[in-house]
């Protein structure tokens, strides 16, 4: 298991060209701007971590910008002034919070005055590997909405996202954990904006939900569980859909394949605590190997499945 380093970055500027010049190599895109970022600095400041990305940045004046396609995935979160996005169609204005959707391979506009925002990035080949996983054959889904269309989905979005900035800043992360966690964005992107991707089973997947697909896929799991492997990569060693290992555990199981693939890495946290020498292991650093980000999290499901808390273990 590899742990990865955050990086970490931070520009100020007073000059508008440097500015701009600046974001467009953040983002990967041309940005055409027109207007002062005004002699207040602007500010900007980005933890990215493998295929995820959160930027905050502060940007004074009253400004618009023509913005070429971006590759990945990005939410922006206004904190703080007026922003207006025009995309595909799509007018969305925001005043001092909200949530706004850029999807990926589109131009769009913007204008906005003593703007500050956060934004979390995925990039393209994390959520076509997402996409697999909910989807066979895969294919890039549709964005219909840019924003939310309840009030409950936007809290959601703030929630998972708060959550993710925490994990970020705060974990020891290994690059099992930052999968997860660009899956889970991923995932809530999909549940939170408006979109058109295909639903319906199809025809093999019920026949190929048989005991032995049940097996296999139990088998990958229990070989590769420290390794950041999805229900796309479990699929695809039988091969299935990723629908027909769904079924499977649920026909002959009774659970789910990433409920199994947990209890798998919680075993194995448990394996390395009790083989752990307590003066030199922590729980943290062995939770974090198996993709428990969370030391309290992982212990109130260690204790669950053990009857004990992981430390108890480590010092046994």
């Amino acid at each position: 298991m590899e742990q990865l380093t955050v990086e970490r970055s931070r520009f100020v500027s007073r000059t508008t060209q440097e500015s701009w010049e600046f974001l467009g190599r953040a983002y990967g895109t041309g940005i055409r701007a027109h207007g002062e970022v005004s002699t207040l600095p602007l500010s900007y400041d980005r933890l990215a971590a493998g295929p995820l990305s959160w930027d905050g940045a502060v940007i004074p004046g009253d400004w618009s910008a023509d913005v070429e396609p971006l590759e990945g995935l990005l939410v922006a979160m206004p904190t703080a002034g007026r922003w207006q996005v025009q995309l595909g169609g799509h007018d969305v204005r925001l005043a001092g919070t909200g949530v706004v959707l850029i999807t990926p391979g589109m131009p769009y506009q913007a204008r906005a005055t003593h703007t500050a925002m956060d934004a979390l990035s995925v990039s393209p080949d994390l959520f076509d590997t997402f996409l697999r996983d909910v989807h066979a054959p895969p294919r890039r889904t549709a964005f219909t909405g840019l924003t939310p269309t309840r009030h409950s989905d936007t809290h959601l979005w703030a929630m998972t996202a708060a959550y993710i900035h925490t994990t970020l800043t705060s974990a020891d992360l290994s690059d099992l954990i930052v999968g997860q966690l660009a899956r889970l964005a991923a995932a809530c992107a999909l549940h939170v904006f408006p979109n058109e991707i295909l639903t319906d089973p199809l025809p093999a997947d019920g026949s190929d939900a048989t005991s032995d697909t049940l097996r296999r896929a139990k088998a990958f799991i229990e070989d590769n569980a420290h390794l950041d492997i999805g229900l796309a990569e479990i699929a695809a060693s039988i091969p299935v859909t990723p629908r027909a290992v769904q079924y499977a555990f649920q026909r002959h199981a009774d659970t789910t394949p990433l409920t199994y693939l947990r209890r798998v890495r919680l075993d194995g946290a448990h394996t390395d605590l009790r083989a752990a020498d307590p003066t030199t292991g922590t729980v943290t650093a062995i939770a974090a190997r198996w993709g428990f980000a969370h030391p309290s999290r992982f212990a109130t499901a260690y204790r669950s499945a053990y009857g004990v808390n992981p430390a108890v273990t480590l010092n046994s």
